[in-house]
């Protein structure tokens, strides 16, 4: 009889063990936004944190935790926008060659290869597949936008000749600039906002700053968007650039749809004596190719996400 009640104990305790680590589950999985058909849970917005602050390897801290929360989940929400649309055109092919430079560039910033890269993400308890889904997303989205509006990149051939004589003359030495930006709409309050803006990056520094306000998909990376040679920026950005040193930021860049503001990390300057004039022509086209799909991508993009339903819950 005994035995039995201890049995009865056990299984009631058993049970109770059950229920409460299911609830348990369902809390860490909680939804916290729904973005039309996609959902962002808890533990969405707790991988995408952590994922941030270790690949900017930064300390996983209350503090550190509290300073990129709004816009980890400002990111979650751009992809989950994006993957509808992906998911509405079909589209499954990307360039396997992007996603393979990509991931092997953040390798080398750990400096280790994707195998090592796989075991960072593990040791920190970060999903690896849910980095690499998300970076093939934005891929996708790269070949939705591509599909769309091919037919609309029409680039003026004598632009690209004042671009390509503009670039002999200056071209003695390789520039490159290492940038990081912060993207805002236009809106009626541009003034007012663009204060706040430039105070929080006094205060809190560009890249935090980044985080608050940008609207970029690059405001998860505090804003940074890496290294860009001098012949493929556009003639305003450079213009902007010419007038600050390493470590300073731009006043407002005014472009159709948004804002930018740009900071100087980093420059290389490396002697060229070899000028390669098809080389540098193809450099001016892909330049102002990829200046007007960007144009395409941040105008769609501002479409859906208009007429897309955004419930918090």
């Amino acid at each position: 009889m005994k035995n039995i009640n201890i049995f009865k104990i056990f299984l009631v305790f058993f049970f109770n063990l059950i229920l409460l680590s299911a609830a348990l589950g369902k809390i860490s999985s909680a939804i916290i936004v729904k973005v039309g058909g996609e959902i962002i849970t808890n533990s969405d917005l707790e991988n995408e944190v952590n994922t941030f602050l270790v690949l900017t390897k930064k300390q996983i801290n209350q503090n550190n935790i509290n300073k990129v929360k709004n816009g980890a989940l400002k990111s979650l929400i751009q992809i989950s926008i994006k993957k509808n649309e992906i998911k509405k055109y079909n589209i499954e092919n990307y360039s396997k060659e992007e996603l393979e430079k990509y991931m092997l560039n953040i390798s080398k910033v750990f400096q280790t290869d994707r195998t090592g890269l796989k075991n960072i993400f593990s040791s920190n308890k970060i999903d690896y597949e849910t980095f690499l889904e998300k970076t093939k997303i934005e891929l996708k989205w790269k070949a939705l936008i591509y599909s769309i509006y091919k037919n609309q990149i029409n680039i003026n051939t004598i632009e690209v000749e004042n671009d390509i004589m503009d670039r002999l003359k200056t071209k003695k030495k390789n520039i490159e600039y290492e940038l990081s930006e912060i993207e805002i709409p236009k809106n009626k309050n541009n003034e007012k906002y663009l204060k706040e803006v430039y105070s929080s990056i006094k205060l809190n520094g560009f890249n935090e700053a980044a985080k608050i306000y940008s609207i970029s998909s690059s405001a998860s990376k505090g804003g940074q968007i890496g290294f860009f040679k001098e012949e493929i920026l556009s003639k305003l950005y450079l213009q902007e650039l010419k007038k600050i040193s390493t470590g300073q930021f731009t006043s407002p860049i005014k472009n159709e749809e948004t804002i930018v503001i740009l900071k100087i990390d980093s420059v290389k300057s490396i002697e060229n004596n070899n000028l390669d004039l098809e080389k540098i022509k193809e450099e001016v086209i892909a330049r102002k190719k990829e200046e007007k799909l960007t144009l395409f991508s941040k105008s769609h993009f501002a479409n859906i996400q208009n007429a897309t339903l955004i419930k918090f819950q």
